[in-house]
């Protein structure tokens, strides 16, 4: 007999240190493991190659791959490593966990002991979702907040060394002593410290780097066409993988683009943005700064008008408003007619009556009032209480010993930091014996359930909070995003308001609890409270 199929999933992110490293081999064995003990084959699908985000879908091709095989009648479900591994979205994935419900399909994530099979799973898996997104978003800050640090206080450049440069021992930007062998006959390439064979050239990836903006220097010529002239010449961009492969405008756009990193200033922002603040002297020059400089000069004559002045703020409503009338996207924007903040039909008004114009400030005040509400002392206390419910379910037999384990070996770490500041320890011996303990530390964390630090992240959430209405709009937009799943919009007010999946629940209790009988009763209700039970669905 043939057994039901489980569609397994592994992905790898970009790995900067072994910190990050959850290996496709560790995430193998472990959904192996448990799709024998229901009985099931996996049939595997997979991300591995170079950065695959579990934020988006969009990119993902082996994760689009195995959706594509949910209606086959020998599929019994989907398995994977973690929640992490499959969606960083709760939004996409109270979407995925609905497809898999209609098809009575199982999710099994291993590491968060979830089997949605069961309703607690399934409770678990959507509470974790949301609250997973969330700390997502935080680590993301805390990462935009110590990239920023390191730029500005420590002169270091972040992210992945940029063409025809790598880095040094002290983390500083250097020319690139890499390359690969060119066949000009057949225009073959390869790697390797030696030729394949009598003929072949050395083309390092900094000469690679001069060769384009001497290029781009001598003619008034377009990205397109440099990457033309640098492909026929026998000149390869290294893809992130360390490969050479053909220029393409993109490429031959962003290396212009980064002039000034490379005439040895340190762009504080992406270089993409205009204006950039810039560290002058962050690094020695990757090229000539001259050259660099003249560069620079043509790219910024050709630089499109279109983008000058533009307004770039947050609309905490952008991603869930709609049209209470037609049902249309609405999107926040700024009107410079009006000279004010506004929502507007995003794809025209087409039949609708309503305004196609309306101010942004009353309808975000109405649904942060809302919010603030629901998630009064009264809710978060609701909310921790599940939250410990949660953790506890999640947590396996050897979850404290494992944990004990963790603490002894960063105690060990601490001593070992300790020996060698004092100078009893030498830096090759310390760096040795930390990679050892670090490499221990992963593995015994790999071995635990996915921790989403729950209350940490509630915590967080619980400052948000506070002053919510006065709160920075991107912050705004991050508890819209997490709790909110559609306002509509009706005459410059809302209508209709309808809360994520995992919250829903929360904003019924946050009726019934400033009622005097726990009942609910409208005439004895807050007004807000009121109007709130009117929107909710």
């Amino acid at each position: 007999m043939i057994p039901p199929v489980l569609l397994s999933y592994r992905r790898k992110s970009l790995v900067r240190t072994d910190a990050d490293r959850i290996s496709p081999a560790r995430q193998t064995k472990a959904v192996e493991a448990a799709a024998l003990i229901e009985g099931f084959a996996c049939e595997w699908y997979e991300d591995v190659d170079g950065h695959r985000s579990g934020r988006r879908e969009e990119g993902r091709p082996g994760w689009l791959n195995l959706r594509a095989q949910l209606d086959r009648p020998d599929v019994v479900g989907v398995g994977a490593y973690s929640l992490a591994r499959i969606y960083r979205n709760a939004r996409e994935f109270l979407e995925f966990i609905e497809e898999l419900t209609i098809r009575n399909l199982r999710l099994i994530l291993v590491a968060d002991n979830i089997d949605t099979s069961t309703a607690t799973g399934l409770a678990v898996a959507t509470i974790l979702a949301a609250m997973a997104q969330l700390e997502s978003d935080l680590a993301s800050e805390r990462q935009v907040n110590t990239i920023a640090f390191l730029r500005q206080e420590k002169g270091r450049h972040w992210g992945i060394p940029p063409y025809g440069t790598e880095r040094d021992e002290e983390k500083q930007l250097i020319p690139a002593r890499g390359g690969y062998w060119y066949f000009s006959p057949t225009a073959e390439t390869a790697t390797g410290d030696e030729a394949p064979s009598p003929g072949w050239e050395w083309r390092g990836w900094h000469a690679g780097l001069l060769t384009a903006y001497r290029i781009f220097d001598a003619d008034d010529i377009s990205y397109n066409e440099l990457a033309h002239r640098l492909n026929a010449r026998g000149w390869r961009f290294q893809a992130r993988d360390g490969e050479p492969r053909l220029w393409n405008c993109d490429d031959t756009f962003r290396v212009v683009k980064g002039w000034k990193l490379y005439a040895g200033d340190l762009p504080l922002g992406r270089q993409t943005q205009n204006p950039v603040t810039v560290l002058d002297g962050g690094h020695d020059p990757i090229i000539p700064p001259d050259l660099a400089q003249s560069v620079g000069a043509k790219s910024i004559q050709r630089r499109r008008r279109g983008n000058t002045g533009r307004h770039t703020r947050t609309y905490p409503l952008t991603s869930v408003a709609f049209c209470a009338r037609c049902g249309g996207k609405l999107h926040g924007n700024f009107s410079r007619w009006r000279k004010a903040r506004m929502y507007h039909h995003h794809d025209g008004l087409g039949d609708c009556s309503e305004p196609y114009w309306f101010p942004a400030a009353p309808v975000e005040a109405q649904v942060m009032e809302a919010l603030g509400y629901v998630l009064s002392g009264d809710m978060l206390a609701l909310i921790r209480a599940k939250a410990d419910e949660l953790v506890e379910e999640m947590r396996g037999p050897d979850a404290a010993q494992l944990q004990a384990e963790v603490a002894r070996h960063k105690k060990r770490l601490a001593r070992l930091t300790d020996l060698y500041v004092n100078g009893e320890l030498g830096k090759a011996d310390y760096l040795g014996r930390k990679r050892e303990i670090e490499g221990q530390v992963v593995a015994l964390q790999a071995e635990m359930p996915t921790d989403v630090n729950l209350h940490g992240t509630l915590d967080r959430l619980e400052e948000l909070v506070q002053g919510l209405d006065d709160a920075d709009p991107k912050q705004q937009k991050q508890i819209v995003d997490l709790m909110v799943e559609r306002v509509e919009i009706l005459g410059g007010q809302v209508v209709s308001l309808v809360p994520a999946p995992p919250f829903a629940d929360f904003f019924t209790s946050a009726i019934l609890v400033r009622t005097h009988s726990g009942q609910y009763l409208a005439d004895e209700v807050e007004p807000l409270a009121q109007r709130l039970a009117a929107w909710l669905p």
